[in-house]
């Protein structure tokens, strides 16, 4: 690996099996190596990627003090490259981690500067992930006409662009929160469509939906009247 490039690329991949295998720790080791190797290079995209991807595994291991570090700087970087889509998807990572520690109103600041900045670049798939993301904050502030538009808003982009992975997890979170306030037939009709969604894509984790039936959130769920409307009833 005398190319700097190549080296970069080649630990970052092996990060990213090793994140995917559910080995964050190992994952880490290589991301760090792949970090000092992008910032030997000089090359700012490079350094970026790296650090989104090293900051997503500390957030596998709830190091997220560790992880905001390593996002913000990635932040920082791609502002001063004027690198949109890296930004865009920095800015994703990083409300996912203020989401994590309920940290609610930078969540929200960031899912809302992120999608400004998709929908800027015409980046379909990180606007309808964003989406997706925002929602479930919304939700869990009982905002419920503001998440169901971001609901709706995150499958008719998933519908446009053929992203099943996305629509599965709208889907599955609809299905859980609907179980959640007792409304089993609409759980039912919405895990079915997570499941449909998650077979054809051979998700690892179809079988889990299939053996659980619920799957729990992670954070609260919505009241009664988001599914009235979601079953055509409000």
């Amino acid at each position: 690996m005398k190319d700097a490039s190549g080296r970069v690329a080649v630990l970052n991949n092996l990060g990213n099996i090793q994140s995917s295998l559910g080995k964050p720790l190992n994952a880490v080791e290589l991301y760090d190596k792949a970090l000092t190797s992008a910032q030997e290079k000089g090359d700012p995209t490079e350094e970026v990627n790296v650090l989104g991807n090293l900051g997503g595994a500390y957030r596998e291991l709830g190091a997220y003090q560790r992880a905001l570090n390593c996002l913000n700087k990635g932040l920082e970087i791609s502002e001063q490259s004027q690198d949109r889509a890296a930004e865009c998807q920095v800015l994703l990572n990083l409300a996912n981690v203020h989401s994590d520690l309920e940290q609610d109103d930078q969540a929200i600041d960031c899912y809302e500067r992120c999608l400004a900045i998709a929908r800027e670049i015409k980046d379909p798939l990180t606007e309808s992930e964003a989406l997706c993301d925002l929602a479930a904050t919304l939700v869990y502030l009982k905002q419920i006409p503001e998440a169901m538009q971001c609901y709706e808003a995150s499958l008719k982009v998933c519908q446009r662009i053929g992203n099943a992975y996305t629509a599965a997890v709208v889907y599955k979170n609809l299905a859980d929160i609907a179980t959640f306030n007792g409304l089993p037939n609409a759980a039912e009709e919405f895990r079915q469509e997570a499941l449909k969604l998650a077979r054809e894509l051979e998700l690892p984790f179809a079988k889990e939906w299939e053996k659980s039936g619920v799957i729990k959130t992670k954070r609260g769920c919505s009241p009664f009247s988001l599914f009235l409307k979601l079953v055509g009833k409000g």
